[in-house]
């Protein structure tokens, strides 16, 4: 789940911080904030997860956009709690 506006906080969420290592690394940029499905207690499609990372960033479902590869572990989940996806 990345922030839409730039001044945002970035935040990426896999199951634990040691599966997340590699992909941030991958990315080429620095991650403002990781949240990973362990923190949260909850792992896709979770609703608990997605509402997790919302309140630990302080931001409602209307200034995020969840950027996901699944249909049914993200873009449902985002559909059902009027998060946008791509």
């Amino acid at each position: 789940m990345a922030s839409v506006h730039q001044s945002q906080p970035d935040a990426v969420g896999p199951s634990t911080p040691t599966l997340i290592a590699g992909p941030v690394a991958a990315i080429g940029t620095t991650i403002d904030f990781v949240v990973t499905g362990e923190q949260a207690q909850a792992y896709k499609p979770d609703y608990r997860l997605f509402l997790h990372v919302h309140t630990a960033l302080a931001l409602s479902v209307a200034e995020t956009i969840h950027v996901g590869m699944s249909v049914f572990t993200d873009m449902k989940v985002c559909n059902e709690l009027g998060i946008g996806s791509v």
